[in-house]
């Protein structure tokens, strides 16, 4: 039989996570359009200046990632919201993806992992 444990019996056996603010983890506010004269394109990373797709972002980093590409996403494909369909090969999805897990293992305190280690796995 599985036992499943309740949530406030299972942080008795793990860490609980971190929980993580924007207020703290971009101090400065989140990223705007304009904070890069060339991110028009389809990538946030791009805009950001995140280029190398091997690297494995900051907490900080992944946060503005993350609010970027949502916000993109939000502008530029609102009417794929809720109905949009995960293709490897459409970089905001891949951002939005890598953003939302690294932010995750950030507050769970395990190993984050690349763009590229992402879109390949």
């Amino acid at each position: 039989m599985l036992c499943i444990h309740k949530p406030q019996e299972l942080w008795k056996v793990r860490a609980k996570p971190t929980p993580l603010f924007l207020s703290t983890t971009l101090p400065n506010g989140p990223p705007t359009d304009t904070d890069n004269p060339s991110s028009t394109g389809p990538s946030a990373a791009r805009a950001l200046g995140l280029t190398d797709t091997h690297a494995c972002w900051s907490t900080a980093d992944n946060a503005r990632v993350f609010v970027s590409a949502v916000t993109r996403f939000l502008s530029q494909r609102a009417q794929e919201v809720g109905a949009a369909v995960f293709d490897k090969d459409d970089d905001l999805a891949v951002e939005v993806v890598t953003a939302a897990a690294n932010l995750r293992a950030a507050s769970y305190d395990i190993p984050t992992a690349s763009l590229f280690e992402i879109k390949v796995c």
